[in-house]
């Protein structure tokens, strides 16, 4: 194993989503509602997954947790959910997630203790971390001026006007902002929040929008220059393209543990939980992980990965990158200053 790896190993647009109720295919199989980011799981993964239960897996996908909290709260139907830890504290203690059952759960043994105990659930009461990220940049090595690339102030660089976006997330934004200043991610000081949305507000005026999955592919084709993004994204992009770069901004940046979680009204939790279980099984997440070019906390699985993707920058995050990253927490009813500060960004120009 990797190095590189040990701390891993060891360690919106806003859209209409529709109300799922549970039920069966045309076919009479049931179906698992399933609630995520865009490309978050290998469909060789699900196709499995289809055939060992007879069943078959409906995705809806979300942009940010924003997003997914606002479709909760208007109504769900879903069956499995993967948010992140923080969004995922926050469901559980509005009462939206059930609690998991740890025997319909055997493949945690799997499941790397270090990254569990990172967990804002330790314990799993209502959740698994399913995948480690890492927010940086994504930019084109051809096109930035060598200079440009080191902190999160790259956002203000006039060279670079409107050709780069950041993320359609109130966290990831204004967490950015807060660590250019040295401030933690996660403050609840008001002067310190307000002069972070004051340095987003600039930035936003440099840059092209906020947006998460169509900067990929803009970032892709040459029409972005540099995107905020999830190591993931930009390791997936990598692979198919020699011109693209990722870095983890020096002053600091955001560390993610995505979580499964099941909601409360899940009609099928026996499917849903059969469905985490699936992935933590060293084969798929093998799998699972390739594709999808997001770590999870399977030890056992990164030795059947392949030298490319263990080579990719994005994916392997070092331990030091790691270390100068913090966890994104649930902010209780200090989001409320965060909701107004972000607010106040997207409302002036």
């Amino acid at each position: 194993m990797s190095g590189r790896f040990f701390f891993l190993a060891v360690v919106f647009t806003l859209c209409l989503v529709p109300i799922h109720s549970a039920g069966a295919a045309d076919n009479g199989e049931r179906v698992l509602h399933v609630y995520t980011w865009e490309d978050y799981f290998s469909p060789e993964a699900i196709r499995l997954f289809e055939e060992q239960y007879g069943c078959v897996v409906d995705f809806t996908y979300y942009e940010s947790n924003e997003t997914m909290f606002e479709t909760l709260h208007d109504g769900g139907g879903y069956d499995v959910i993967t948010p992140s830890g923080n969004a995922a504290t926050a469901l559980f203690d509005e009462g939206y997630l059930l609690r998991l059952d740890h025997s319909l759960l055997p493949n945690l043994k799997y499941l790397d203790t270090t990254s569990r105990s990172m967990a804002l659930d330790p314990e799993m009461v209502y959740s698994v971390v399913y995948t480690v990220t890492v927010t940086g940049v994504g930019y084109n090595t051809r096109l930035v001026p060598p200079d440009a690339p080191g902190t999160w102030d790259m956002f203000s660089d006039p060279r670079l006007r409107k050709s780069m976006s950041m993320l359609n997330d109130m966290r990831e934004t204004l967490g950015a902002a807060l660590k250019e200043f040295g401030f933690s991610l996660n403050s609840i000081d008001r002067e310190e929040v307000v002069r972070a949305g004051k340095l987003l507000g600039m930035w936003k005026r440099n840059i092209a929008r906020f947006e998460v999955n169509g900067a990929i592919e803009a970032l892709g084709n040459g029409t972005l220059l540099a995107v905020q993004a999830y190591n993931g994204d930009i390791a997936h992009l990598m692979q198919s393209n020699p011109d693209i770069g990722f870095f983890v901004p020096t002053t600091g940046s955001a560390l993610n543990l995505d979580a499964f979680v099941i909601p409360a009204d899940s009609e099928i939790p026996d499917l849903a939980h059969a469905f985490i279980n699936h992935f933590f099984d060293p084969d798929i997440a093998a799998m699972n992980m390739e594709y999808t070019c997001y770590y999870q906390p399977v030890p056992a699985a990164v030795d059947k990965l392949p030298q490319t993707l263990l080579d990719n920058s994005a994916f392997a995050i070092s331990n030091e990158t790691i270390e100068n990253c913090e966890l994104i927490r649930n902010l209780g009813d200090k989001r409320e200053l965060y909701d107004s500060v972000w607010a106040d960004v997207l409302l002036n120009e």
